[in-house]
């Protein structure tokens, strides 16, 4: 039993370490670009996409509603 407690406290304190907050998956990332009419314009970890048309963009967004472009 007492094996299992210490490693119930060791998984804990594991996840809590390695834990990210929002924060840090949402920190601005200055656009790039990956091929030809192609964009990478999301965050640190939440990927959005533009493709540029003669006709205009096309926003491929997975961001969430408070990191709006």
């Amino acid at each position: 039993m007492r094996r299992f407690g210490v490693f119930l406290a060791f998984l804990l304190l594991t996840v809590c370490v390695f834990a990210e907050s929002p924060k840090d998956w949402t920190t601005p990332v200055a656009p790039f670009k990956i091929a030809d009419n192609l964009y990478y314009v999301g965050s640190r970890d939440l990927a959005s996409y533009l493709v540029t048309t003669p006709e205009g963009g096309i926003l491929i967004n997975s961001s969430l509603e408070s990191s709006r472009l």
